[in-house]
């Protein structure tokens, strides 16, 4: 069976926050007076923002015996955890960052953070994992 936690990406905050900006560059690259300089500027900073924030937009797949993470902005990626190698997976929010979700296996540490993901949603993930023999720590998801 295949479980999938994630949220709706057109009404996240990040992917807002890139239709504002790239509508805006756009706006400017039509009705301004433009050179190739500023074009090169315009394009830089909206591919820096797009994957800066690419970075907080996971998700997360739980069947039989793995946990898959995706990105929705970046489909290609994905990250397979096999769920006997998990010794620990924590609710977690860093900084001013999404909440994210911290998984220690034997040989690293990795960290994703998933802003579309509801706390419905993620309460859900940590019962489903908890279900898998998981061990859980919530540090931030309110119960």
């Amino acid at each position: 069976m295949e479980c999938v936690y994630k949220g709706n990406i057109y009404l996240n905050g990040n992917t807002i926050v890139l239709a504002i900006t790239g509508i805006l560059y756009l706006w400017l690259l039509i009705f301004i007076r433009t050179t190739l300089i500023s074009v090169i500027i315009f394009a830089t900073t909206w591919l820096y923002i797009f994957i800066k924030l690419s970075f907080q937009v996971y998700y997360f797949i739980l069947k039989d015996n793995v946990l898959m993470i995706r990105n929705h902005y970046l489909p290609w990626i994905e990250v397979i955890f096999p769920i006997e190698e998990i010794q620990e997976v924590s609710f977690e929010k860093k900084f001013k960052m999404a909440n994210s979700l911290e998984i220690r296996t034997k040989n690293k540490l990795n960290h994703y953070c998933g802003s579309t993901i509801t706390i419905k949603n993620w309460l859900t993930l940590k019962a489903d994992l908890e279900s898998k023999g998981i061990r859980v720590r919530n540090e931030y998801i309110s119960e």
